[in-house]
This record gives C-alpha cells, structure tokens and sequence, in this order.
C-alpha cells in the first residue's frame, strides 16, 4: 500500500498468497528440498547433514515453539497466531545447529523456547522488542560464550553453497510478495560494499563470493530481516535499518572480551543490533505500541463497510493502521491480521472503512460485529 504521491508497480497477487503465508511457504519449501537432498546425499556433494539428524532438529524446535507458544498464550489469555509461531521455529531449523548430539539438541530445544517466550516477554506496550528469532539465536549465543550447560555454538548451517539455488529462487518469490526489494538491496550492497573494504584492510575478510555461497546474507535477508513488528515503518528509517545490520555483519570488526572470548558482530549480534535501532526509531516516533480496543463492523455504501472503535489512537494523516482480529486460530491458515488507512480525523475515535470486490458481504446483513481488536500503527513509507 503506497502512500500520496508514491509510485509502485503492483505485482498481482493470488488473494490468498499473504505476506505472511508467502514466507511460511517459502520456509517450508526450503526444508522440503533439504530433507530431500540430505536424503539423497552419498557425501560426494558435500552437504554432511544425515536426514535423521534433520528430522530430529526440525521435530525438536518445532514442538518446543508450539508448546511454549501456547502455554504463554493461555496464561497470559491472548490468542496465539498459528502462522507467527511457526515461522519462527522453521527459521530456527536453519539457524540452529543439527541435532546430531545432545549438545546440538540442547541448543535446538533451548533457542525455540527462548524465541517463543520473547514474545511474550521483550514486549513494550505490546510490541516486540527485538526479532523473536534474534532472541533465541543470541540466548544460545549467551550460553555458549558463558560455557553454561553444554550447548552448543550456533552454527547457521542454512549458508551452504548446495541451498544457494533454492534459495534465490525462494528469495526471489518471498521478497516479491512482501515488496521488499528497497531493503534487501540496500542491505546486500551495504553488506557487499563492507565485505570488500574489509578485504582489503584485513587478511581475514572475506571475498564476494564466499560471502553469496556460505554466509547467511540471503537467508536473513529474505526470512529475518523484513520482520514488520521488529524493523522500521517509514521508508528512510527502513533502509538505514538494512545498512546498518549488512555493514555489521561483514564488517570484521571483532576483539578480544577475555581469554577465551572474542567478540564479533555475528549475523545474530548485527540484527540485535539493527532491532534495536529501530526499536529506538519507533520509540522516538510514539509508534512503539499496541493499541487495545473494541471494534464494530457495519455496511455504510453498497459493497463498503466501516470499523469503528472505542480508542482514539494518535496518528498522522496518511498513515496506515495493522488491525488484528484476535482469536484461537486453526488450521493453520487462518488470518487475522489486514491493514486498513485512517478513514478518521486525529484526535478521532478510530474508524478505518474497506469495499469488498464482487459486492459479497462478510457480514450477516443487518447484523453489526463488535469483537476486540489490536491497532499497530504503521507510518506511510
């Protein structure tokens, strides 16, 4: 959605192809393919990782998000969102180690429950704080550096030169879907503009194409770094955002903690980093939050509707608002989530108004709903 005066090609979209669905397609299609590739593996290709190790890790990670993630929702009494869940622990399979031991399970098991409790826990005024992700890498990250309770080392095994095609041709699809293109660019050339530099000062930099085969450049581009709760909303924010983790990443700036800990800016560390820049940007803007409040849905024009409610969040004229219909999701594809613009003056109660394609009304006629609802605010870009 573009805002006055903005310019954007429009891609046409299948209606149920969501951002959030196109990023949990895409994720399960990469673990399709490396189930099938680990299965078929002889060990000339060089990809190491046993199938069953695989099966063990994804198994690992995906139940611990679930359960975790469903137990803070009932105690706290909020409706957990099915898609979010899973999303996180498929991008943990590929950033956690392999569980081929029980140290690698441990870390399996330990960063899924911290990624998943992070929602719940880094919260301000109901929005996260740092990428959920980000939350259980950098837990693993603590434990290993403090050499507490035999985990083991995050090991982003995603960056193998044998996913590199499945995963700029997934990449290619998700960032499509998501129009994220401004970003990823601006942070592949930040993190292809450092690496070079770095190169050329020290022995230790890396060259471009190592960078593009074994790193997680992509991977995080596609899959962590667009996170809309966690990154910047306006346009200029958004795109130092990018720099700023890219140039981190490959920066090569590391130095010596004490005798047996070097500290580096590691994919985890840079986007730490990155979300809490814009953490800072969205405080410093007063979008920083959720807004609670009672809506009610009702025809006002042939095919057009209105949702009214009883908050009078503040805004700016030309903003959009994320309105979360909260409810106990399943199967999995259910939504929840649409973005509507201000149809409301500032200062207003809030009211956002949408027209229906076809003229197929949601809503029993005559019939008005009043359901809770969540409002993030989100700046025009």
């Amino acid at each position: 959605m573009a805002g006055a005066g903005d310019v954007q090609l429009t891609v046409r979209l299948p209606s149920w192809l969501t951002p959030h669905r196109a990023v949990l397609l895409g994720l399960i299609a990469l673990v399709a393919y490396t189930v099938a590739l680990a299965a078929v593996d002889s060990g000339d290709e060089g990809f190491g990782y046993p199938v069953v190790a695989l099966g063990r890790s994804l198994l690992i990670v995906v139940l611990v998000s679930g359960v975790v993630t469903y137990v803070c929702a009932a105690v706290i009494r909020v409706p957990p969102n099915s898609d979010s869940w899973l999303i996180t622990a498929l991008i943990l399979f590929f950033v956690m180690p392999v569980g081929v031991d029980t140290a690698t399970m441990k870390a399996v098991a330990l960063g899924a429950a911290a990624a998943s409790l992070s929602k719940y826990v880094l919260v301000w005024r109901r929005r996260l704080i740092v990428n959920p992700v980000v939350a259980g890498a950098v837990t693993c990250y603590a434990f290993t550096v403090a050499q507490v309770g035999g985990i083991a080392y995050l090991s982003w095994w995603v960056a193998s030169a044998q996913l590199l095609i499945p995963m700029l041709v997934v990449g290619v699809v998700v960032v499509t879907v998501l129009r994220e293109w401004p970003l990823l660019l601006v942070y592949v050339a930040a993190a292809l503009g450092t690496a070079v530099i770095a190169a050329s000062l020290h022995e230790t930099g890396q060259s471009v194409s190592v960078i593009v085969r074994s790193t997680p450049l992509l991977f995080l581009g596609v899959f962590m770094l667009p996170e809309p709760l966690t990154s910047p909303s306006t346009r200029t924010a958004r795109l130092f955002y990018g720099m700023l983790v890219g140039a981190l990443m490959y920066s090569s700036v590391h130095f010596a903690v004490t005798d047996t800990f070097m500290f580096a800016f590691d994919p985890e560390i840079a986007l730490l980093v990155g979300c809490l820049f814009a953490f800072g940007v969205r405080l410093a803007a007063g979008t920083a939050r959720r807004v609670a409040m009672r809506v009610v849905t009702a025809p006002i024009a042939a095919s057009t509707y209105a949702v009214a409610g009883d908050a009078q969040p503040h805004f700016r004229p030309g903003q959009w608002a994320t309105l979360s219909m909260p409810r106990w999701g399943w199967p999995l594809w259910r939504r929840s989530r649409r973005v509507f613009s201000f149809a409301s003056v500032p200062g207003a109660p809030a009211e956002f108004a949408f027209t229906v394609n076809g003229g197929a009304s949601p809503f029993k006629t005559g019939v008005d709903r009043e359901r809770p609802a969540d409002v993030g605010r989100q700046h025009r870009r």
